[in-house]
């Protein structure tokens, strides 16, 4: 006999899960106590050990997820949602596989994964010089994920660079960008698959890519901790660059021209470590003829058990820039399903959904509001926070900026 679902359904109380509904009245998402089992392997029929397996809704770090043993098997016990689901296998080389229409309680799910393309070439200066010891990352990003699949490698003495790395799924919409940094040069992001023009390299293909890297500036500054400017010593300071405007026009397979938003989250350009005194320095920030219109730069400083304070900052170089860390809250909570029984390992995220208010998930499915009593909005891609529930179903976030929530 088959275990009795957990229906999971619009209430009150914030621990309870749901969906968003939809046209004439709400959809309530299931979560099956039920397990699914499966296999990844290569082309070949090799069995892949240690690739990742998720539910596409989840993202590439949240939701069940289960790594594969030395034959290539897995398995999935947490409560799982109602399906027809999308499977995600990630290997440990950066490869990945999606396999559509499982069901909670499928047994021997097949997921095969195709080989990567090689892509190699030379990092140098606009006059010809190699630059040794750059870091040269191939990111591809599936449409509607903020995390990367990634594989990197550095520069040879010569400045040469060779990385085998992971491509789109036929027909999937998403970006494919090579990153290259190096110490003291601005660093350079190419697309190679741009919005409606996806293409898809074949696993014996070699793509030839030389990248110029030109000097950059300096950007320094001063981290300072709550209202009496105390240095924040051993910050951490980044600087993002972002897409400005998130949407773009793509045409799908069948050839209709629409918009959808962008998958990409922040990149993180640079970071350092504040001194003891609070003050900051980096080297190879992006000149104002280097950047794009459509870019945009964050700079963020975090200390330990606070909000991570943050700016916008225009491209080019800027002296005594200022960062304020102000003391935060922590949002807490508890997992229950309808007969008041913990849920244990359900992913709980809290995501800014417009300026003034956030939304909550549990496992993939709806669970409420909170309005906002500031503007705090870091935006898609940076304000979202995870947190797993405990044996007890209890969970918490990291600090956020107060007063923000007020129960609605």
């Amino acid at each position: 006999m088959p275990p009795a679902p957990i229906d999971v359904r619009r209430g009150s109380k914030p621990s309870v899960a749901e969906s968003e509904g939809r046209d004439t009245g709400a959809v309530h998402s299931v979560l099956h106590r039920a397990s699914l089992t499966g296999r990844v392997e290569d082309e070949g029929g090799q069995g892949l050990v240690g690739a990742k397996v998720v539910f596409e809704y989840a993202g590439p770090e949240t939701g069940p997820a289960a790594t594969t043993d030395a034959d290539g098997r897995f398995g999935l016990s947490s409560p799982l949602p109602d399906g027809p689901l999308d499977l995600v296998a990630r290997t440990t080389d950066g490869r990945f596989a999606v396999l559509r229409g499982v069901f909670a309680g499928d047994t021997n799910c097949l997921i095969k994964v195709a080989d990567a393309p090689q892509i190699r070439g030379r990092v140098s200066t606009p006059e010809g010089q190699g630059i040794p010891g750059a870091e040269v990352a191939l990111r591809s990003y599936q449409q509607g994920e903020h995390a990367s699949r990634t594989t990197s490698t550095l520069t040879d003495a010569e400045g040469l660079y060779a990385l085998r790395g992971t491509a789109l799924l036929p027909g999937e919409a998403g970006a494919v960008f090579l990153d290259v940094n190096a110490e003291g040069f601005a660093p350079s992001r190419d697309d190679l698959a741009r919005w409606g023009e996806l293409r898809r390299f074949r696993p014996d293909d070699v793509l030839e890519h030389d990248v110029l890297l030109g000097r950059g500036r300096r950007l320094s500054g001063r981290v300072v901790m709550d209202l009496d400017d105390r240095p924040g010593a051993g910050a951490d300071v980044v600087l993002h660059r972002r897409l400005g405007s998130g949407v773009h026009r793509i045409v799908d397979e069948h050839g209709i021209t629409r918009t959808q938003s962008s998958p990409l989250g922040p990149e993180v350009l640079m970071r350092t470590v504040a001194d003891e005194d609070g003050r900051f320095c980096l080297d190879g920030v992006p000149r104002e003829s280097d950047a794009r219109d459509d870019h945009r730069y964050i700079l963020e400083a975090g200390v330990d058990g606070h909000p991570r304070a943050g700016m916008e900052v225009p491209p080019g170089g800027y002296l005594d820039i200022e960062l304020r860390v102000l003391p935060g809250i922590r949002l807490t909570g508890r997992v229950l399903d309808p007969t008041g029984e913990a849920l244990t390992g359900a992913w709980v995220s809290l995501r800014v959904r417009t300026a003034r208010m956030v939304w909550i998930q549990i496992n993939g499915s709806f669970s409420g509001e909170c309005g906002l009593e500031n503007a705090w909005s870091p935006g898609k891609g940076e304000g979202n926070l995870r947190a797993l529930s405990d044996p007890d179903g209890r969970f918490a976030f990291p600090p956020v900026p107060a007063p923000v929530l007020n129960s609605s």
